[in-house]
């Protein structure tokens, strides 16, 4: 973030209320899910994301539920694993 010039734009959070992630939800303009493995496969965040109504993109993972949730250029963009441009 910081080499990309973008710390006054991107904000990464820990641990939050359920109140103040509500309102964080509310002013966000965008989310990604940064995963490229199964650990973090299903991204209960993306369903908190679509249900706030903030775009989401994800890497497409391949075994995970993703896809599952998202389905490109309709309710989000899945991204090729790996493809970071």
């Amino acid at each position: 973030i910081g080499e990309l010039r973008l710390s006054d734009r991107v904000t990464i959070l820990s641990r939050v209320s359920d109140k103040e992630l509500a309102s964080y939800w509310h002013h966000a303009i965008g989310h990604l899910l940064f995963s490229r493995t199964k650990d973090e496969a299903f991204g209960i965040v993306n369903v908190e994301a679509m249900y706030y109504g903030v775009p989401t993109v994800a890497f497409n993972i391949p075994g995970s539920g993703v896809p599952e949730i998202i389905q490109n250029s309709e309710n989000g963009t899945i991204v090729s694993n790996g493809n970071y441009q």
